[in-house]
């Protein structure tokens, strides 16, 4: 990309902040120093085999980990320069921009500061071992990713790897990660994430019902498979978390049959008096089993699909940004592919702001056009990756 000016830009008016149509960011300097010794957490203990067992090789580090460069040694640090090439109103004038950057996920991720985000959501390849292909828009384009990884599982592993490490460093003390996959990668991420935050700021593995019984499905000489994992881990012991609640069923609520002299339902099992009123009040507390939440299998009609077949609802995002995001937090998600545009609405209605992309891998999940109708996009040289970045401003 030439790096040229137009004289004229420089008599643009500056109506709104941030970067024009034409202007370069200069990339910070990349740190050649090496890595802090305390970059992994300390957990000896954890991972030493008893003493009857003898002398046992365990593999303490993660998969790619140089323990002068960390992961840099593989995938050396590129600090890229960014030119804004198209800018779009909407929202509040008065705020910094929405930015949409189109190169590689890990340098963008490299080029951000550290502890700067409160929450991430990614949705990564899921080491499938397909190919897709689909038919997109009104003009039949066809648009493919691949989720087959030379180099097998350890290939993809090292290059989870990398990134995991970029958005710990990223996360805020408090800050959070849901890392979304299903039964080919989370048994092997989850080892590796153990050993990237730490075994004990594992929170919980999130399951999320996603069974329907189609005809291909039920050919399998197996249990049919019906969920995917949300792997839920936090930067250390304090975190946010917003209890979060739905509706009870209907018979749970037809258990209170009783009525007592002001007219309220109640129910009075084990001696302890419960009213109906109080209940719905409170909700039902989630647990870390989502069956509410349908996936497009279920629901292939739904007005939100925008015809990519690793595409996730909104509902499932607004509900880890609803739990896991502060008033006026900042959310990230990495690797936003065929659900972009559905998860800028469902974070602009849970946070009442608009998002803020930062960078969104698209060559494994493809984005969409409307993305860049809705979002300042910027490029740097010819990478093809980007992910996704907002601000949260209560709900």
């Amino acid at each position: 990309m030439s790096d040229e000016r137009n004289p004229d830009l420089d008599n643009r008016p500056r109506t709104t902040s941030g970067p024009l149509k034409g202007d370069f960011v200069a990339p910070a300097e990349a740190d050649d120093s090496d890595e802090r010794s305390d970059a992994l957490p300390q957990q000896e203990e954890f991972w030493r085999p008893p003493v009857r067992f003898g002398s046992v090789p365990v593999e303490k580090e993660p998969l790619g980990w140089d323990r002068r460069l960390k992961f840099r040694k593989l995938f050396p640090q590129v600090m890229l320069p960014f030119q804004v090439v198209e800018r779009v109103s909407f929202g509040n004038p008065a705020l910094e921009p929405n930015r949409l950057f189109w190169g590689d996920n890990l340098h963008v991720m490299r080029q951000l500061p550290n502890e700067s985000i409160d929450l991430i959501y990614i949705d990564p390849p899921f080491f499938s071992g397909r190919q897709y292909n689909v038919i997109f828009g009104d003009q039949n384009e066809l648009r493919s990713f691949s989720d087959i990884w030379e180099g097998g599982m350890p290939g993809y592993l090292i290059w989870l790897n990398a990134r995991l490490y970029e958005m710990k460093r990223l996360l805020k003390k408090t800050g959070s990660i849901y890392v979304h996959l299903d039964w080919h990668g989370a048994p092997y991420v989850k080892v590796e994430m153990d050993k990237l935050f730490g075994f004990e700021n594992f929170q919980r593995e999130i399951v999320w019902d996603i069974s329907v019984l189609s005809r291909f499905k039920t050919r399998a000489n197996n249990w049919i498979r019906g969920h995917d994992t949300l792997l839920f881990y936090t930067k250390g012991k304090d975190f946010i978390f917003n209890k979060q609640s739905t509706e009870h069923r209907a018979e749970y609520s037809a258990r209170f049959n009783k009525i007592d002299k002001d007219g309220r339902r109640f129910f009075d099992g084990r001696g302890n008096r419960r009213y109906l009123d109080e209940v719905i009040e409170q909700g039902k507390a989630i647990g870390d089993v989502w069956s509410d939440i349908m996936s497009f299998q279920q629901i292939p009609t739904s007005k939100e699909r925008i015809g990519y077949p690793t595409q996730k609802p909104e509902a499932l995002v607004e509900r880890v940004v609803k739990a896991s995001c502060p008033e006026g937090g900042v959310v990230a998600d990495f690797f936003a592919g065929g659900g972009y545009n559905t998860r800028c609405r469902a974070t602009v209605r849970t946070t009442l702001d608009r998002l803020r992309p930062v960078a969104r891998r698209g060559r494994h999940h493809g984005g969409s056009a409307g993305a860049w109708r809705r979002a300042v996009a910027a490029r740097s040289h010819d990478h093809a990756d980007t992910r996704l970045h907002g601000r949260a401003l209560g709900r």
